[in-house]
């Protein structure tokens, strides 16, 4: 891939595997995602560096993939739109986590 058309902003642990999958399956991939870091230890240092406060260059970072989801992509989602304007952002919540706070918000209004 030659640009990344999506950024996933959601947390982790909600559906970021499916939503890798689904990505590549509708064409924008190859998609990055947490588990790739296991096989590419130059990549992890580099989102480490990013951690730590220094300058990276993300469109470097991210040549080759056409879409992202989950962490740590999710932390520097602002930084990656700068690079990728016409990156789509998508956001995604695990459905026991909106039902949480529809409760909390219910509850709040008794």
């Amino acid at each position: 891939a030659d640009y990344l058309y999506v950024i996933g902003v959601g947390l982790p642990r909600t559906g970021t595997s499916s939503l890798k999958a689904a990505l590549e399956i509708l064409g924008f991939g190859p998609c990055h995602h947490m588990s790739h870091l296991f096989y590419d230890p130059q990549r992890s240092l580099q989102f480490l560096r990013a951690f730590q406060g220094h300058e990276i260059d993300f469109k470097e970072l991210m040549k080759g993939y056409g879409s992202t989801v989950d962490a740590p992509t999710e932390e520097f989602y602002e930084k990656i739109h700068q690079v990728y304007p016409k990156a789509k952002r998508a956001f995604f919540i695990h459905l026991c986590f909106f039902l949480f706070l529809f409760n909390i918000k219910h509850n709040c209004d008794q």
